[in-house]
């Protein structure tokens, strides 16, 4: 059950990403997740979690809300689809939180096998898709050895931790402790490595991730290179070509550049 719901997990968030802009969809997500959570833990699993708990849970999910902004405030014209993408993506997220504190508070799973075999389901449900791209998948492989490994192993140790936690601790409170990774994550990228915008501003990332998911689904994703110019040629011409010119934004009216510019220019050359 886990393994379907974080299928579902990930499509509803790679549509959203695809429909919506990542600075709407991923702060509502990350505010919406944990606050189902708890509503539907007490309401559904019976917790009452204490008042110290409580207040702990409020502050980070405000810590949540000041680190990424205001999402309405990229929403655009169309800000009920943005919102309904970002909260789908927080149900689902709501739904896998509440799924491991059932199979691992009400029918005792251990945290690790319970956890090892969701994953092996994953990849049993995802090899037909891996198959057909063995191609593209043996050369991201090659390349992207050493981030593959980093990914595949701290994320997961870290979810068992998670999981290890219900053991002990209602999962109304388990759920925005889990979230306040993004908080120190914020934090320390202002340490370390500074800020690209303001202060609290999910645009620092939103940015670069929308632009990277835009990539990887309307290039990488779509064939594989035998040579790195090849590959380089094609990102550059995505880029120049479509990237620049063709892509629709909010703040022109969901206009493309190209059809702004014939706008503005045709008043500018009847005055002229």
């Amino acid at each position: 059950m886990l393994a379907i719901l974080h299928l579902l997990y990930s499509l509803t968030l790679q549509a959203g990403y695809g429909r919506a802009d990542l600075g709407v969809v991923y702060p509502i997500a990350r505010g919406i997740g944990p606050l189902l959570t708890i509503v539907l833990a007490v309401i559904a699993l019976g917790e009452r979690p204490t008042l110290l708990a409580s207040i702990g849970a409020l502050v980070i999910l405000i810590g949540i809300l000041v680190v990424t902004g205001n999402p309405l405030r990229n929403a655009g014209n169309h800000p009920l689809r943005r919102i309904t993408w970002g909260t789908a993506t927080g149900a689902t997220i709501a739904a896998y939180t509440l799924w491991d504190a059932f199979a691992i508070g009400s029918l005792g799973l251990a945290p690790t096998s319970y956890y090892a075999g969701t994953l092996l389901i994953q990849v049993a449900l995802l090899a037909p898709g891996i198959t057909r791209r063995r191609e593209a998948f043996a050369h991201a492989t090659h390349v992207n050895r050493t981030p593959i490994i980093v990914v595949a192993v701290l994320p997961q140790l870290a979810y068992i931790l998670v999981l290890t936690a219900m053991q002990t601790s209602p999962v109304a409170l388990v759920a925005p402790l889990r979230e306040a990774s993004i908080v120190i994550s914020a934090l320390l990228a202002r340490r370390l490595v500074g800020s690209m915008g303001r202060v609290a501003s999910c645009g620092d990332n939103a940015a670069m991730e929308s632009f990277f998911a835009l990539l990887q689904k309307n290039v990488l994703n779509r064939r594989s290179w035998v040579t790195r110019d090849e590959l380089r040629i094609a990102i550059v011409t995505w880029i120049e070509r479509t990237y620049h010119r063709h892509r629709r934004q909010a703040v022109l009216g969901r206009l493309t550049p190209t059809e702004f510019e014939a706008i503005m220019n045709t008043p500018a050359a009847l005055a002229a």
